[in-house]
């Protein structure tokens, strides 16, 4: 079965509906134009780029069409390797799940012992089976996460305009990050924050904007795309860890905007308000942060330590 047929397959008639509701094209005319590509141009279109550089091609719908299909195909694949997990439902549903008192009470007291020892800390969780099954169900794939890696993070040496802190979407596909909390993280001590269910691409008020972001950020010609980017997507600049700004594409819900204003923006995509993920130690999260996500900001002082890791790949990967 090539890609066409698998997309032909897996899109729900609501999905092929939805591209047309919202671009004015039909799933057929998107598709009549793909097939039409050169190979190279369809391997960076079925690949995990974030954005595809063609204009035409994303004002037919095409960043909305590889959102859709890279949730398909996650999805058919998570039934195949994790069918019967007690919380896929709860993933599907939520885009995150939060497991209280992972570890057993001893071996925590170890990490954080080791932690105080050796601030470049690496949990080995190859044989823990709890958290294999766990990243093999969210990723929908086996997994390749065997250890997390320790972050500390002094919040007072932070640019306060950093892209962090902004409420945002990491990329199309869908992506798994793991977080191991070794203290407790209440209210202003900079926890994780995400929004539930944003990860549900049968939002399809979310579809909408996601699709109104992608045209957006290809319009060298207009402003605008400081709403959404950091920059314009045909500069010459390169981002945070060093890539062209044209490889980067996670588009924020808005600058400037208080809290209250995000939440009304979110309300009106039908999604909830943002939540800050606070636990005590010894808690794990799993998000997929193709769902808005930030940093919550820190009180003056607070120095963060948590385990973290993340497995993302070709989502069009059967």
């Amino acid at each position: 079965m090539d890609i066409f047929e698998l997309s032909d397959k897996l899109l729900t008639q609501d999905d092929k509906d939805s591209i047309h509701e919202i671009t004015g094209y039909s799933y057929q005319q998107l598709m009549n134009d793909i097939e039409e590509c050169d190979i190279e141009f369809l391997q960076s279109i079925y690949s995990d780029e974030k954005i595809i550089m063609d204009v035409g091609l994303n004002k037919k719908g095409l960043h909305i069409y590889r959102t859709l299909l890279s949730r398909r195909i996650d999805q058919y694949r998570r039934r195949v390797y994790s069918q019967n997990h007690e919380k896929i439902n709860e993933w599907e549903e939520n885009g995150i799940i939060i497991v209280p008192n992972f570890l057993e009470n001893d071996e925590y007291d170890k990490i954080k012992s080791k932690l105080n020892m050796n601030q470049n800390f690496h949990l080995d969780l190859s044989s823990n089976v709890e958290f294999q099954k766990l990243i093999t169900m969210t990723a929908g794939a086996p997994s390749t996460i065997m250890t997390l890696g320790s972050e500390t993070i002094e919040f007072d040496k932070i640019d306060p305009n950093e892209e962090q802190y902004h409420l945002h979407s990491d990329t199309f596909q869908p992506c798994v990050k793991v977080f191991y909390y070794i203290n407790d993280i209440q209210e202003n001590e900079g926890s994780f924050c995400f929004v539930n269910g944003s990860t549900r691409v049968e939002n399809k008020n979310f579809l909408k904007w996601l699709y109104e972001s992608s045209c957006k950020s290809l319009d060298d010609t207009s402003d605008d795309v400081y709403d959404i980017l950091p920059y314009k997507l045909n500069s010459d600049t390169f981002d945070t860890w060093g890539k062209p700004v044209k490889c980067t594409f996670s588009p924020r819900l808005g600058r400037k905007l208080t809290d209250e204003q995000l939440n009304v923006k979110l309300n009106a995509m039908d999604l909830p308000n943002m939540t800050p993920v606070l636990g005590k130690g010894n808690t794990l999260v799993i998000a997929d942060t193709s769902g808005f996500h930030r940093r919550e900001r820190a009180k003056q002082g607070v120095v963060r330590t948590t385990l973290r890791s993340g497995q993302r790949f070709n989502p069009f990967m059967i």
